[in-house]
């Protein structure tokens, strides 16, 4: 649903996706216009332009896309303004501030005053937050112990290895994920007999071919060499690192996201109070194939058999039917004595939360709980998508899986 924070968010994106574009014609420009002489390092690096490409066309597909979906949602609840569609919390009556719970009833307290409430935001944030700070934690010490004993390997090779005067004979720059590493190829005689190597971390541009230059020189291993004033690790041990340090940075960034999702729903519990609703249905989603609890984009607080489930919900007036996606599953009933005041005998009862509308993580998200636990749920997207759920959970309903 088109909201003034979503515009502006896609505006940015579209801003970013235009200066990363410039950023790397630039980048382009300037390498193929820089004069290269012998030895100079490569002017364009292929993972700034990929990179930066890639970036820019994401944002931007995301961006036109969102924004061509919201004018084609527009557009058919024009036509159909008889057809109430809920795409975001924002078409909910009354938004999270709204329910006092049924016609009749006393005010209650807010969602964070129950007292399972918290407990299961804690375990939720735990089970959530817990794959990306072990992909962040699994990341840094790798890349810890591979600095490590790659100093200890040079810092050993220095100490008992034996300086030899060698032979440039070749050189360049070796790619090595982020950027370029210089190295040279040196010839050395050790016993009479000639042993070419790798020297990695010395520039061509201050040793060019045909230079002269002292290496250390493993005595056990006369082929395994090193630079005099330091040893720098070699290509793929870069790249090694490299790719640790992308790892870590997406485990960094995953946690980041949880955590502010975690706290922004724990800012809405604190704010509005569950809402009594019906649940009316639940089905599998797609062939319903089961998977581990919490194994999907939900917020999985306990009590689902964790497969995508289809959830049909109607409020307490019964004016108001929503679809919506959920990774926990069927939600089972709630205890015998919780009721709902003007419910149809047998029905299930359920509490919901809707996300402040216009939030940028929570506008289209539900928190649907019962006594065995709360899920997560995500409204359709599109008028379609809305068609396709709530299709599905009629055929579920009319033909019951055994």
């Amino acid at each position: 649903m088109r909201t003034a924070a979503t515009d502006r968010i896609r505006v940015g994106a579209l801003t970013c996706a235009v200066i990363l574009v410039l950023g790397v014609a630039a980048h382009a420009f300037v390498g193929w216009a820089r004069h290269r002489g012998p030895g100079q390092p490569p002017a364009v690096n292929p993972t700034v332009v990929v990179v930066g490409l890639v970036a820019a066309a994401l944002l931007a597909g995301w961006a036109l896309l969102g924004r061509a979906r919201d004018r084609v949602t527009e557009r058919i609840r024009a036509h159909h303004p008889e057809r109430r569609v809920v795409l975001a919390t924002a078409d909910l009556p009354g938004g999270v501030d709204g329910a006092d719970g049924a016609a009749g009833s006393e005010p209650v307290g807010v969602a964070w005053d129950d007292p399972e409430t918290a407990p299961a935001w804690q375990r939720a944030c735990r089970r959530r937050l817990v794959p990306p700070l072990a992909l962040a934690a699994v990341a840094l010490l790798l890349l810890l112990g591979t600095g490590l004993m790659t100093r200890m390997a040079a810092a050993e090779l220095h100490d008992g290895g034996i300086r030899t005067p060698a032979q440039v004979t070749g050189s360049g720059w070796a790619f090595t994920g982020l950027g370029h590493s210089p190295w040279v190829r040196v010839t050395h005689v050790e016993g009479g007999r000639t042993y070419a190597s790798v020297v990695h971390g010395v520039d061509p541009q201050v040793v060019p071919v045909g230079t002269q230059l002292t290496v250390v020189v493993d005595p056990d291993d006369p082929e395994t060499v090193g630079a005099v004033d330091g040893s720098t690790p070699s290509a793929a041990t870069q790249r090694w690192q490299n790719l640790l340090r992308l790892a870590l940075l997406v485990g960094a960034g995953w946690a980041l996201v949880t955590g502010g999702r975690m706290l922004a729903w724990r800012s809405a519990l604190r704010r509005a109070p569950w809402q009594p609703w019906r649940l009316v249905g639940d089905s599998p989603y797609g062939h319903g194939h089961a998977r581990g609890p919490g194994s999907g984009r939900g917020l999985d607080l306990g009590g689902g058999r964790g497969r995508d489930t289809v959830l049909e919900l109607q409020d307490w007036t019964g004016e108001v039917s929503v679809v919506a996606r959920s990774s926990g599953a069927g939600l089972p009933p709630p205890d015998d004595d919780v009721e709902v005041e003007g419910s149809d005998e047998g029905s299930d009862e359920v509490a919901v939360l809707p996300g402040p509308p216009g939030h940028p993580l929570l506008g289209r998200r539900l928190l649907v709980g019962t006594s065995a636990g709360v899920v997560e749920a995500t409204l359709p997207r599109t008028v379609a998508e809305e068609t396709r759920l709530r299709q599905r959970s009629s055929t579920a309903t009319r033909n019951p899986l055994p």
